[in-house]
C-alpha cells in the first residue's frame, strides 16, 4: 500500500488536519472546491489513505466522492477516513463488500463497529408517496 495521503477539506482546516496525519507520508492537499481534481489525482496515484474533513464529507459532493471511491474496484486498496475537528470523532468509511474492513477471518461488522458506512437505505417510509394510502 502506498504511503501517500490525499487530504480534502476547507482551506482553513487543512493545516490542522495535516498535522494529525503521518509526518513521514507524502500528503497532497485539496480544498473542497477542488474535489474533481482530487478524484483525478486519486484515480491516477491510488494513495494508501484518503482523508476528508467531516463537514465536507457530509455534503452531497463529499458523499458522492466517497461513494465513487468505494465503488471503484481499482481503488479497493485505498482507505477512506473522515477526520473530525476533534480527533476522537474520526470515522472510517467501510467498503461495501467488506474488503479491507479487518483482518482475514474477522467478521467485518465487528471490525467496522462505530464506522460510517454512508450507504443510503431505500424507502418507502411512512408518509411517502410510495406507501399505500387508505381510500
Amino acid at each position: 500500500m502506498s504511503s501517500s495521503i490525499v487530504l480534502i477539506g476547507p482551506a482553513d482546516a487543512l493545516p490542522g488536519l495535516q498535522a494529525r496525519l503521518d509526518p513521514g507520508a507524502e500528503v497532497q492537499s485539496f480544498t473542497e472546491s477542488e474535489a474533481l481534481e482530487a478524484l483525478d489525482y486519486i484515480i491516477r496515484t491510488k494513495p494508501g489513505l484518503i482523508a476528508l474533513q467531516d463537514d465536507f464529507s457530509a455534503t452531497s459532493r463529499g458523499m458522492a466522492l466517497i461513494n465513487r471511491i468505494k465503488d471503484d474496484p481499482n481503488l479497493s486498496s485505498c482507505e477512506v477516513r473522515v477526520l473530525a475537528r476533534d480527533a476522537a470523532q474520526n470515522r472510517v468509511a467501510v467498503k461495501r463488500t467488506g474488503q479491507g474492513a479487518g483482518p482475514p477471518g474477522q467478521d467485518h461488522r465487528a471490525a467496522s463497529a462505530g464506522a460510517a458506512s454512508l450507504i443510503a437505505v431505500p424507502g418507502p417510509w411512512p408518509g411517502s408517496t410510495r406507501s399505500p394510502h387508505p381510500r
